[in-house]
């Protein structure tokens, strides 16, 4: 025994490290072995230190708001609600865990990010959009090495139970329309009129042009730079889209959304009798029930909408 404490000694020489602290650590890292593992002790202590030399050698130690800033650099071709969803997504994490800023990536491992996002998110929703950047961000972290796996693949995404969105009731819709025509100096009223009679998607309205109407073709035309998956499309210009654009008509490079079109378009609809119960994307559904029930058209219907099939239209617009 006496022996064997000294030969321990003569190895640990100029480590700074004692004999107690070197067995501790031998300690912690058989403790992170399973009891299944066909392998002995001192076999798994060489491959601990193995992996941990590799690990050292190839990954860069970066910390997470470092490579954050590199991860948007490199995502400068996203559209700027993209990268805006990002950026609150994260600032959101760190609100919970301020320390992860400068934790070393390689260090955030599928147990820490998975209840980092369950504090965070709440919601199915919330939890599987956070997750889908999450990925992402360590895809890039992993080419870069940055780390060496990247720890959301582990975990699953929650399941979310679409709910029914009712469109707005006739009343409804005049209330918006009166709103929106005596407010702002009808500056929202065109964007109003694409989202109600065309299904124009928010986000999608506020990218177009006056000259991405044309009245001539009757149609919409909205490129890829505009739309939410990145593909083109052309919209239908009904009738009543038609007779609402056409006194609001301004030049071909103005925007159809004024300045501050957010804004105003909230206090629009407070003032129709929609404060503190506005659902997102209802003027879309409200489009689709009612072009439906009037023309009975779908394939018609999901080219306006622009799906690739029916079965979204079928399963939850309807």
């Amino acid at each position: 025994m006496q022996n064997s404490i000294i030969a321990a000694k003569q190895i640990l020489r100029g480590t700074n490290v004692s004999i107690v602290d070197a067995a501790r650590i031998v300690k912690n890292i058989l403790d992170t072995k399973k009891s299944s593992a066909e392998i002995s002790n001192a076999s798994y202590l060489s491959r601990f230190v193995s992996f941990g030399e590799f690990h050292f050698q190839n990954i860069k130690n970066i910390a997470l708001s470092s490579a954050l800033t590199l991860y948007l650099e490199k995502k400068s071709y996203l559209k700027a609600d993209s990268k805006k969803d990002i950026k609150k997504i994260f600032r959101r994490l760190l609100r919970l865990r301020p320390s992860y800023a400068q934790a070393s990536v390689s260090f955030l491992r599928r147990d820490v990010c998975e209840a980092w996002l369950e504090g965070a998110f709440k919601t199915p929703s919330q939890f599987n959009k956070a997750r889908t950047a999450l990925h992402g961000f360590f895809a890039f972290c992993l080419r870069a090495d940055f780390c060496s796996e990247n720890p959301i693949s582990k975990i699953s995404p929650k399941k979310v139970s679409e709910k029914e969105i009712a469109p707005l009731k006739i009343c409804e819709v005049k209330s918006l329309i009166r709103a929106a025509s005596s407010m702002f100096g009808k500056e929202c009223a065109p964007a109003l009129g694409l989202m109600l009679w065309a299904g124009i998607r928010p986000r999608e309205a506020v990218r177009l042009t006056w000259g991405d109407i044309d009245f001539c073709e009757r149609a919409v035309f909205i490129k890829p730079s505009q739309s939410k998956t990145g593909g083109a499309r052309q919209v239908e210009i009904l009738p009543v889209l038609r007779q609402w654009l056409a006194p609001l008509k301004r030049g071909a490079q103005e925007k159809i959304c004024p300045a501050g079109y957010g804004r105003k378009w909230k206090k629009i609809r407070d003032e129709a009798g929609f404060k503190n119960r506005w659902v997102q994307d209802v003027l879309r559904h409200t489009f689709a029930s009612y072009h439906l029930k009037k023309f009975l058209d779908l394939p018609r219907l999901q080219a306006d909408m622009g799906h690739f099939d029916l079965s979204l239209l079928r399963s939850r617009y309807l």
